[in-house]
């Protein structure tokens, strides 16, 4: 991206220069509005920010023969600031289309705003837009603006095409058009978006109507469309539209990888990546409860890494935490995605295994107790004592695990290196 910073006074130049610069935006300067308007007819750029006194014009005037001559468009900021806080000249400025006037004493909230534009812009625009339009000619035209913004377009005329795209396709936007081809309207578009389940009903909507009354816009808003545009559509609006839209979509989805992310710290262990006790605490009365509900069996392995303190007091605990992490791989490989797997603390592991009886648990046991000891993690001989138990009548699971618990210390007891089933 790119700046123009127009104002006579070297301290206020640098001041920008340095702003910009610190967020990614190339800036060019200049002291006066006639060397202002030559350099955008040289160079376009994105954001321009003008003082209002100028020697040979004021701001206003600069900002009014960029726009007439077609050298600064409607979607590109225009940011005036001036010495003095005159209320006639801010209230003629913002009359005129500047988007925003700010004090040269206080720059702060110029700054701030600069921030924003930069944060925005260094969002990529990317993702497939569906276009829902029965006119050729707009749609060709919207197809181009879109294409040219770096988006890939699927057409459709009406809404019972869009509806069946709707259903088998994802999109990263919607844009639709209240009159169609067919018998539906937007109106069946924007509801077949919403319809849809998950993070899909929550794809961004554009409406475009060249009805402009307040009632069909808000009808349409009312139903599901996250913003409206008039026709005949201009096309620095289009973009600026499509640009907020999507730019909050994509903000909305790191948000939501953001939160997942943090919801798996909380239920993960940091060392293993393997569930913690607290997340087995959470499941482990509703696994048993289920069970209890469908008549099915439910295990529980309690495993242990044999004589783990010695392997930590003679290689390290650097090593000792890779030895771990090794043996959680085993497991992770070895259980499936319906078996929870956790890390209890330090060497001591529990694998719940629904709809798994008493002798099937034995052999599983049997077949991780020899993976492990074949493993040799870290060129480490390493091996793990193994406690098995299935849920029984009305026990609560607290008990269930105290029994898998104890059948492990019996396996230590017994040598170490083996499965061991409760009584």
């Amino acid at each position: 991206m790119k700046a123009l910073i127009v104002d006579p006074s070297r301290l206020v130049v640098s001041r920008l220069t340095m702003l910009f610069g610190r967020n990614g935006i190339e800036s060019s300067s200049v002291g006066c509005g006639r060397d202002a308007l030559e350099l955008l007819k040289r160079e376009p750029v994105d954001i321009m920010c003008f003082a209002y006194e100028l020697g040979d014009m004021n701001g206003i005037d600069l900002f009014i023969h960029a726009r007439v001559s077609k050298l600064l468009h409607h979607h590109q900021p225009a940011l005036m600031f001036a010495s003095t806080h005159d209320k006639s000249a801010v209230d003629r400025a913002l009359e005129a289309g500047v988007t925003e006037c700010f004090s040269k004493s206080n720059l702060s909230q110029l700054e701030q705003f600069v921030e924003k534009f930069a944060a925005v812009g260094q969002v990529r625009i990317d993702g497939v837009v569906l276009l829902v339009e029965d006119s050729s000619s707009a749609a060709m035209i919207y197809r181009r603006t879109l294409e040219q913004m770096g988006l890939r377009v699927e057409h459709c005329r009406s809404a019972e095409e869009a509806v069946i795209l709707i259903e088998t396709r994802s999109f990263d936007l919607v844009i639709t058009d209240y009159v169609l081809a067919g018998v539906e309207t937007g109106f069946a578009v924007i509801r077949a978006v919403r319809d849809l389940s998950g993070r899909k009903a929550m794809t961004p909507i554009l409406a475009i109507s060249a009805f402009d009354n307040t009632a069909r816009k808000v009808e349409m808003l009312r139903n599901g469309a996250n913003d409206f545009v008039a026709k005949p559509v201009v096309t620095e609006e289009l973009e600026v539209r499509v640009t907020n839209l999507i730019t909050l979509r994509k903000l909305m989805r790191r948000l939501e990888s953001q939160h997942e992310a943090m919801k798996q710290m909380a239920i993960r262990d940091q060392l293993t990546s393997l569930y913690n006790r607290h997340h087995l605490d959470a499941v482990l009365p509703e696994l048993v409860e289920n069970a209890r509900v469908r008549k099915q069996p439910l295990s529980l392995m309690a495993i242990d890494v044999d004589h783990f303190k010695k392997i930590n007091d003679v290689h390290g605990h650097k090593v000792g935490d890779q030895v771990l992490e090794l043996i959680a791989g085993a497991m992770q490989r070895f259980f499936s995605r319906d078996e929870v797997v956790a890390r209890m603390g330090g060497e001591e592991f529990v694998a719940i295994l629904p709809n798994v009886p008493l002798e099937q648990a034995f052999n599983m046991g049997e077949v991780l107790r020899r993976r492990v000891e074949s493993l040799l993690p870290c060129s480490i001989p390493v091996t793990v004592s193994l406690g098995v138990a299935v849920l029984v009548g009305d026990e609560c699971y607290e008990d269930l695990f105290l029994r898998a618990d104890a059948a492990m210390y019996i396996s230590k007891a017994n040598g170490r290196n083996r499965v061991v089933v409760s009584a």
